[in-house]
């Protein structure tokens, strides 16, 4: 029988967990641990047509020694060591049919990552297209900002990347100044934005299609102790977690700490394959073939103007797009993928007409005359 002690120790871990995460469900993405009992604050609103975000942009101090070799949307690692400054933390991460939200080993660090691996075996069955879109990774960032439409606070801004990030650096690389520091304590800029709202499905988003740069006063060097610890927040997942999460098991997996080196994955039996056809067996044609399938007509009651399965994943409203618009979209990507029409067999050249043969000269039938020669005078 259990001990009251033991109880209360339980009970007392789970209530210690509720505390230190009380500013939201825990997804597994972020942690609130170090943040010693400060309260999060979150941008809450973004405005978009004529009204202006006013955003000023606070880095951070990097205090892990993973976020090195972290890698970047452009699959670059930051280079960044421990007491540089960043001012995004820049993450792929998975999201679970269950919605449990982790980390992506192999975009961030390109290391194994069991989410990958089984998304990669279930395209392989048929029946899981679904499954296999959701776990797609996705890219999101992370930013300490004060919104100057609301109050002085930091808050965290969590946004697509390809809903503003992409188009600030677009800014950043053509902009007549040249690489605009906006983040920059002392010579820094408030980025003053505006955004269209879209709508791509159910889910309304805000896409940012001006960004323009305005002169601030500075910021002292103290507020670096006041922004939220990014790096520090984000839950780097163990390659045996990630496996776990879709209900695998890690050979040798005891429950401790992982080892450096992932341990193999017990994978399900997967359906047996058809015999390769040898080079000299004959081709076999089928007896009959198959119809062709309808050709897909585009919804016309869609908000998504973008073509459908040809452009999957390749536009910001990709990213917050429907679940089940997302994962059509998908399927239909990778089936054009895996089955891509063959190019037409050119048509033969007409042989060329063979030459006319002459017809023979016709010969007299009169009788031949001997003539006399002429006598030369």
């Amino acid at each position: 029988m259990t001990s009251w002690s033991e109880r209360r120790k339980k009970l007392q871990e789970k209530t210690r967990d509720s505390v230190e995460n009380r500013e939201g469900k825990s997804n597994n993405v972020l942690t609130y641990k170090d943040l010693g009992g400060r309260e999060v604050l979150w941008v809450d609103k973004i405005k978009y047509g004529r009204e202006v975000n006013l955003f000023d942009f606070i880095p951070f101090i990097i205090s892990t020694e993973w976020y090195k070799r972290f890698r970047k949307f452009s699959g670059k690692p930051t280079g960044l060591d421990v007491g540089d400054v960043d001012y995004k933390l820049e993450y792929p991460r998975h999201t679970l049919p269950t919605g449990e939200k982790l980390v992506c080993l192999r975009e961030a660090f390109g290391e194994p990552c069991g989410l990958c691996e089984e998304r990669e075996r279930l395209m392989d069955e048929k029946g899981q297209e679904e499954t296999v879109a959701a776990l797609a990774p996705k890219w999101r960032c992370i930013y300490n900002v004060i919104d100057l439409n609301a109050d002085e606070e930091i808050r965290l801004w969590d946004n697509s990347y390809h809903l503003f990030e992409k188009q600030i650096l677009t800014e950043i690389h053509l902009g007549s100044n040249g690489l605009d520091l906006f983040w920059d304590l002392e010579d820094g800029r408030t980025v003053e934005w505006r955004g269209q709202q879209k709508k791509l499905g159910k889910w309304p988003f805000v896409e940012a299609d001006r960004i323009d740069f305005k002169e601030r006063q500075p910021y002292e060097e103290s507020i670096l102790d006041e922004v939220y610890p990014l790096d520090k927040m984000l839950v780097i997942p163990t390659y045996a977690q990630t496996v776990q999460a879709i209900g695998g098991a890690v050979a040798g997996d005891d429950g401790g700490e992982e080892s450096a080196a992932p341990q193999k994955v017990i994978e399900k039996p997967s359906r047996p394959r058809p015999p390769r056809q040898r080079f000299d067996e004959p081709k076999k044609e089928p007896d009959v073939w198959p119809e062709p399938e309808p050709e897909k007509k585009e919804d016309p009651t869609s908000s998504c103007q973008k073509e459908f399965g040809y452009d999957f994943n390749q536009h910001p409203e990709c990213q917050l797009c429907a679940d089940e618009d997302y994962n059509a979209c998908q399927l239909e990507f990778e089936t054009m993928k895996n089955n891509p029409e063959p190019e037409p067999e050119p048509e033969p050249e007409p042989e060329p007409a063979p030459p006319a043969r002459r017809a023979p000269a016709a010969t007299s039938t009169a009788p031949v005359v001997n003539r006399p020669a002429r006598r030369r005078r």
